[in-house]
């Protein structure tokens, strides 16, 4: 069992700044110890009398699994109760949280609007809310945000933790700032917040883009509160090495994708697909690139959501990477016939949602399964597969820059002996270079945001040096 001492350096620091703050962001990359760090201060200040007891809301997976355990790991924190209600019937939960009998209450934001229907039943006191994975709340005006605040009227102080604090841009920091000040710093507002620091896109209706002089001024907005500790300033991870892999179209896959770009349909062998709109005819042009398309309800000579094949050229290019392996591989897919095409055509593939989740670490580890196949989605939090192989395959690239950081960062290891390779498998000139483009462009956003952040913290720990309060 791990104790106080055990610490990192780091950890350490981040517990003594968070003392000090009833409102903070701890932005710290995935396996550099936020929940204990979390916990730690949390159960400090409950022994000095300050807080009571803690509401925590995190992804279901995290909050069924990763809370309830945690303090069972280290020596200080081992007395804390944690219980979690995911999983639980409505009935269970509330018989939970109405018995009491807990030191801290761990739920999925799936149910955070039960929890703010029922808030009522907790009595009022200095509670602590936590919210795992803040970025979850980035949206500020969906169900779950109005849900959170809600329950943040009971919270006496709050922490945000987060590893991917703007992986879709600066617009997504105004929901989790307001999650933790309520809207002190940003403004409560969303429409106000676009007016303040975005403009209306030049081309596409009900898009905002953000200014660029007005970025410096919410990183400097935010500063106070956040903690900013990224993992390669302080551990050893495994690095991730990019490989892209190029097919080409055949020539009447290349004639479907440009009628699809030009004129919104293409013709088949069993008939005519269209895309009614420009959104739709994205999504066909990545289809196309991965290989198949999808009939749309429009479509006379189709049932709705027939698949139709279009190419192999992915699926010949993904059994050469993994015959060439020589150790299990992840596969990331966006699409349910992309996962179909792949069972079918790779023996050895096995789908994430045929294992238990019980079995699943284990059979990865031991290199039971040669070839695991999910949408990233499904592996993004709670989930750890570093024990097996180190690589990484994505059959058609994503957009989301959380869901590509957080899938890669499944086989990251501390101490590494080898690298995890990231390979792509990309269809050229098509739209899958447009979208590798975009979650570059996201990446420098996010990289030049902590960066300047992790500055700003680093004036303040100095500052509070000189007057004696760490």
């Amino acid at each position: 069992m791990l104790n106080r001492e055990d610490f990192t350096q780091y950890q350490r620091e981040a517990t003594r700044l968070l003392y000090c703050e009833r409102q903070a962001s701890l932005w710290m990359d995935m396996r550099m110890g936020k929940t204990a760090v979390a916990l730690t201060v949390w159960s400090d200040l409950r022994d000095f009398g300050l807080e009571q007891k803690a509401i925590i809301v995190a992804p279901p997976r995290v909050a069924q699994t990763v809370w309830p355990n945690e303090p069972q790991a280290w020596e200080h924190l081992k007395h804390l109760n944690i219980v979690s209600l995911s999983g639980e019937t409505p009935a269970n939960r509330l018989r939970i949280l109405k018995s009491g009998q807990w030191d801290g209450i761990a739920i999925g934001y799936q149910n955070l609007r039960w929890l703010a229907q029922n808030i009522k039943h907790i009595p009022k006191g200095q509670y602590r809310l936590i919210a795992d994975e803040v970025h979850r709340l980035s949206k500020g005006t969906g169900a779950w945000s109005r849900a959170w605040a809600r329950v943040r009227k009971r919270g006496y102080s709050v922490i945000g933790l987060t590893g991917s604090p703007a992986t879709n841009g600066y617009r997504k920091l105004y929901g989790q700032t307001k999650a933790i000040d309520g809207g002190e710093r940003l403004g409560s507002n969303i429409k106000s917040f676009q007016k303040k620091y975005m403009e209306p896109h030049p081309r596409l209706r009900h898009v905002w883009t953000f200014r660029d002089e007005c970025k410096p001024i919410v990183r400097a907005k935010i500063a106070d509160i956040t903690f900013n500790y990224k993992a390669e300033d302080y551990i050893k991870v495994s690095e991730i090495i990019e490989e892209d892999f190029y097919v080409e179209l055949p020539p009447d896959a290349r004639k479907a994708y440009l009628d699809m770009e030009k004129k919104y349909f293409t013709t088949t062998e069993d008939g005519i697909i269209s895309a009614s709109n420009a959104g739709v005819a994205r999504q066909k042009l990545q289809q196309l690139a991965s290989g198949f398309l999808y009939s749309s309800p429009d479509d006379d000579d189709f049932v709705p959501g027939t698949s139709v094949t279009i190419h192999e050229e992915k699926l010949e290019q993904l059994k050469l990477l993994i015959e060439q392996a020589n150790c299990p591989v992840l596969i990331a897919v966006q699409y349910r016939e992309e996962i179909k095409r792949i069972l079918e055509g790779v023996p050895s593939a096995v789908y994430i949602k045929d294992v238990p989740a019980a079995d699943l670490r284990g059979r990865w580890d031991s290199g039971d399964i040669p070839a695991l196949v999910t949408h990233p989605e499904s592996a993004m939090e709670g989930l750890t597969l570093h024990g097996g192989g180190n690589i990484v395959i994505w059959f058609s690239p994503t957009v989301n820059l959380l869901q590509y950081e957080q899938f890669n960062a499944r086989l990251q290891k501390i101490n590494p002996d080898k690298p995890v390779r990231v390979l792509r498998i990309v269809a050229k000139d098509t739209v899958d270079d447009v979208i590798l483009s975009a979650v570059k462009s996201k990446d420098k956003d996010q990289t030049n945001l902590r960066a300047e952040v992790n500055q700003l913290l680093q004036e303040r720990i100095r500052a509070r040096l000189r007057e004696n309060v760490i």
